[in-house]
């Protein structure tokens, strides 16, 4: 015996199709079987049609159950303040682990790039070994702001 049962809204719209007998015996059907376990005998149509909807109620009814019975035994353990901490901080390293700090460019509310310089080589040609700084200042002088972004990726992924 169930306080209650799951009607999916594929069982209304399959059973919308049925002549007002056999619906009303679907209806019974489901109900009966969801609240009280029982199995009505069934006209040949609805009798077909039951035996597709039989395992999605038993399927809905375990999973209730299990998660009845998981409920009761109050969740997960409370974590000791240390552990919590550690877990913190951890988090707290991992986000400043993965903030960008070298931004390339941003875009502003006009959609002008502006290319942040590198304060410390400021009028000093820089030495490159970046294959991708070629392509980079060619996507610049075109104002291909999209093909910059996709250098950005790949250089955050180390290609």
């Amino acid at each position: 015996m169930s306080n209650g049962v799951v009607f999916l809204p594929s069982f209304h719209e399959a059973i919308q199709g049925l002549d007002d007998p056999d619906r009303l015996q679907m209806y019974d059907a489901i109900v009966r079987y969801g609240l009280y376990g029982e199995i009505l005998d069934l006209n040949p149509i609805p009798k077909a049609m039951f035996a597709l909807v039989k395992p999605n109620i038993d399927a809905s009814q375990n999973r209730y159950r299990a998660a009845k019975a998981n409920g009761s035994k109050g969740g997960r353990p409370i974590k000791n303040q240390t552990e919590n901490q550690n877990h913190n901080q951890n988090l707290i390293q991992k986000q400043n682990h993965d903030i960008d700090k070298d931004s390339d460019f941003d875009i502003d509310s006009d959609s002008e790039m502006e290319v942040e310089e590198d304060k410390e080589c400021e009028g000093k040609e820089k030495p490159s070994n970046d294959p991708l700084d070629e392509e980079w200042e060619k996507a610049k002088t075109r104002g291909d702001i999209a093909t910059m972004a996709a250098i950005n990726i790949k250089r955050k992924r180390g290609y």
